[in-house]
């Protein structure tokens, strides 16, 4: 399991280094391909080492404490993703900006290399399970990396407002963040729901699940009120420029609670149709969240600001 995770780190590395090169030239930037694939693949490594070592640790913590790992595994998980994700694509930067062309052609070439050889060498069992997880998981993460990437795209649309108003850029990290923890701590439960035989292949949620979407939208209404709390305060303690603070209360609050709602109905029917085909909610509904909430977060706080003539 850990060395699937980081070959399949190391693949959407590769398969995000080749579409952020791709957008990169539509917006007429200039990147060059072994940058950001090693980039992205060395950043993903670094930050799959930190993650796997705080999932043991949160899963045996809530377990011994006896926490739901439903509510806790999943959010903590994706905070700590975001808070190591990007300090370690600056460290990459920085690294590989310092190899000659020949250095990067020869690490991108051994990555490829690593990837494809390792699960050759391994036992028959092994490779059975590396193959499933590769095969449920690689064209969903593929699937997310393609929506992360859009999601970056429509950002940039509005980054002319954004530079006027850069307190709202703090606003955009906890904001995903945290409407990917909702999301996650929904997945977590149905899926738990489905392996334990409590929750049915229904079209249309029960009111068990009904009850878990209005409890989703009640938690929403707070988290995303502490998160214009906190992008306010944290934008005045650095004086920087922003908009009132009811301003971004209501943005925040309104674009959260579309957010959760498009991420209820997501998260319902991804982990009943992944269950219904034979494959682990586990390995698919998780990834199609975070991705979802990359990409419709975007899209709901920058529609949000738009509606209310705020960029």
């Amino acid at each position: 399991n850990i060395y699937s995770s980081m070959a399949l780190t190391g693949i959407s590395g590769i398969l995000l280094g080749f579409l952020s090169t791709l957008v990169s030239h539509l917006l007429g930037m200039k990147a060059s391909i072994y940058d950001m694939v090693l980039i992205s693949i060395i950043a993903g490594i670094l930050s799959a080492i930190v993650m796997l070592l705080f999932t043991f640790i949160i899963a045996f913590l809530s377990f011994r404490k006896g926490w739901d790992p439903d509510n806790t595994t999943a959010p903590l998980i994706t905070l700590i993703g975001d808070m190591v994700t990007l300090p370690f694509l600056f460290l990459s930067f920085l690294v590989i900006q310092g190899l000659s062309i020949l250095a990067k052609q020869s690490l991108f070439i051994a990555s490829l290399l690593t990837i494809l050889i390792v699960p050759a060498i391994y036992p028959r069992k092994e490779r059975e399970v590396y193959a499933r997880i590769m095969r449920e998981s690689l064209p969903i993460l593929s699937v997310c990396g393609i929506l992360g990437t859009v999601s970056g795209f429509v950002l940039t649309t509005r980054i002319e407002g954004f530079i006027s108003v850069p307190g709202l850029l703090i606003l955009i990290p906890p904001f995903l963040e945290d409407g990917g923890a909702i999301g996650s701590i929904l997945a977590s439960r149905l899926s738990s729901a489905l392996h334990l035989g409590h929750l049915e292949y229904e079209k249309f949620a029960s009111r068990s699940v009904l009850r878990l979407f209005a409890l989703s939208h009640t938690l929403s209404i707070f988290v995303f009120s502490l998160v214009a709390v906190f992008g306010y305060a944290s934008a005045f303690l650095l004086g920087i420029r922003t908009l009132p603070f009811p301003c971004i209360l209501l943005a925040s609050v309104m674009a959260g609670e579309l957010l959760t709602l498009i991420v209820n109905l997501v998260t319902y029917y991804v982990a009943i149709r992944s269950f219904k085909i034979g494959m682990d909610p586990d390995n698919v509904t998780i990834p199609i969240i975070t991705s979802t909430v990359d990409l419709m977060g975007s899209m709901c706080f920058v529609g949000i600001l738009v509606l209310l003539g705020m960029v």
